[in-house]
């Protein structure tokens, strides 16, 4: 119930602030937003969180001098530092907390036109609730968020620190390279494209195993997931759901003044659609689709900010925000990544 509460409050404060859209509204918002958030997360129950109490048990071990092989070099930096505090266990989970949702919210107000709404994506559409599962990951998602507009300004230089740091946090992080490729040999997004990435799609549903497969060939060290629960078929109605989305954003895009910085975000959203079409062959594929569909938390509020007609623009940016407001609802219905039932840390 608290994160429908606090899906609701963010759903109508968004609303309020676009409306008013004043700079200084959107920092208030910010700030109000942020800290709801941060509570929650930062001061969770060891019970939060499908992987919560693993962290902390691996923290104590890290904390009383074993080796943890799981963690990257940066994280085990990190907790060791953390580990000389007092009340360590919930100094780790703020910490980390405050780390990616600081990265997140300098993404959202460094690349977009309508933060409000972009922050009302986050926290409903999975990306907020995978920081109580997936902390490491989550974390690095953040740290790549900020490369990618590094990269969209031109500077090459910081794109590579953020993705070294992303990199240090989580291995993972290495599969937006690409992007920096794409970004490289300029490839433009355009119809052509976007028939591209519908057909591809549907490929997957028929190859993306075989494909992942012949991946791993070249990842010794994640083939160990193919024969595990991991490579499991994964559901379908988040693939149909962004394949919707991609298509209305085009549908937009093609029809409102386009800007530089829809390229890439586009691009980065039809490969997160194909991506999540492999994942319904071998679910462990949807930690990587993460990466890429980040970028709809920007150019979906971007695009709809430029539609030039208010009769038009209200009611798409309201159905929106009660889109995802009923996406948040049906998500903690499910009991995603084990945020439900919710504790502070003083309640155990």
């Amino acid at each position: 119930m608290i994160f429908i509460a606090n899906q609701f409050l963010i759903m109508v404060e968004s609303i309020f602030c676009s409306a008013n859209g004043s700079p200084k509204a959107k920092k208030i918002f910010g700030i109000v937003t942020f800290v709801q958030l941060f509570l929650l997360l930062g001061f969770r129950a060891h019970s939060v969180g499908t992987d919560t109490s693993n962290y902390i048990f691996l923290f104590g071990l890290l904390k009383n001098g074993f080796n943890v092989d799981q963690f990257e070099i940066l994280n085990v930096i990190l907790m060791k530092m953390i580990a000389w505090l007092p009340n360590s266990q919930t100094v780790l989970l703020c910490v980390y907390a405050f780390l990616t949702l600081g990265l997140f919210y300098a993404y959202f107000y460094l690349e977009s036109e309508d933060p409000c709404l972009s922050i009302a994506l986050f926290s409903g559409f999975m990306y907020y609730y995978l920081c109580f599962n997936i902390m490491r990951q989550a974390l690095a998602m953040g740290f790549v968020s900020v490369a990618v507009a590094m990269l969209r300004r031109n500077k090459k230089s910081k794109f590579w620190l953020f993705v070294f740091l992303a990199i240090g946090f989580h291995t993972s992080a290495a599969v937006i390279i690409p992007i920096w490729v794409i970004e490289k040999i300029r490839v433009r997004y355009s119809w052509n494209l976007y028939f591209f990435f519908v057909m591809a799609s549907f490929s997957m549903i028929a190859f993306g195993r075989r494909i992942v497969e012949l991946l791993l060939t070249f990842f010794p060290t994640y083939r160990v997931y193919i024969n595990t629960g991991y490579a499991d078929e994964g559901n379908v109605l988040n693939p149909i759901m962004y394949l919707a989305i991609l298509t209305i954003v085009t549908i937009i895009w093609n029809s409102t003044l386009k800007n530089s910085c829809d390229n890439i975000y586009l691009i980065m959203l039809g490969v997160g659609t194909v991506l999540y079409f492999v994942s319904t062959q071998v679910e462990i594929v949807n930690r990587i689709v993460y990466y890429y569909t980040i970028s709809v938390m920007i150019v979906l509020p971007n695009l709809l900010k430029r539609i030039p007609q208010i009769r038009n623009r209200v009611p798409l940016s309201v159905g929106a925000h009660l889109v995802v407001f009923v996406y948040s609802c049906l998500l903690i219905s499910r009991g995603a990544h084990g945020v439900v039932p919710y504790a502070f840390f003083w309640m155990e």
